[in-house]
């Protein structure tokens, strides 16, 4: 028997299992924007100005990937031009990401006269790696959407009565007497 608590979220999910995805791409929008300030100040120190536009592109498709998805989701039916502007701006986010990584690791790493190393770069080039997988995971969540929800209907969150429990028993003892 499940807790009461599980058994509402289960109940939740097969409702509404898009619920799933959107919290992915809830993370991955914090995951990014929680360290802006690494990436802004890492874009200050390579020679790349084009860096500024990609983390700038990467904020913005980050935030209406969320609103995108949750309007290609209202209502009874899916709607599919929004649900392609989702794909859209996460392959952009992984597109525009891999194109930072890099061009940050060219500029450390490869370039002639490298750019020194510092905290905001290693860990916005981290954040960035993090970030492909994340969104890359997210992804696959949603393109698999459709299998997992019928995974999730399949769930027994039935809850037998107690009453129904004890009124049964007590027909059973009244046919034994008998």
């Amino acid at each position: 028997m499940m807790k009461p608590t599980i058994r509402k979220l289960m109940i939740s999910l097969k409702r509404r299992p898009q619920n799933i995805p959107l919290t992915l791409l809830i993370l991955c929008c914090f995951l990014y924007t929680f360290n802006l300030s690494a990436h802004s100040n890492a874009s200050m120190y390579v020679s790349s100005r084009i860096i500024a536009l990609y983390v700038f592109i990467i904020t913005l498709s980050s935030i209406l990937v969320i609103f995108s998805f949750i309007n290609a989701y209202s209502g009874k039916k899916r709607k599919w031009f929004m649900q392609a502007i989702v794909y859209v701006l996460i392959v952009a986010q992984l597109v525009i990401d891999f194109a930072y990584y890099q061009i940050m690791s060219y500029e450390v790493f490869l370039r002639n006269n490298p750019v020194p190393i510092t905290a905001d770069i290693a860990k916005s080039m981290n954040v960035t790696m993090f970030h492909i997988i994340a969104l890359g995971l997210t992804l696959l969540v949603i393109i698999s959407l459709p299998f997992y929800h019928k995974l999730l209907l399949k769930i027994d969150t039935f809850v037998v009565d107690d009453e129904d429990i004890s009124y049964d028993t007590e027909l059973l003892d009244t046919e034994v007497d008998q």
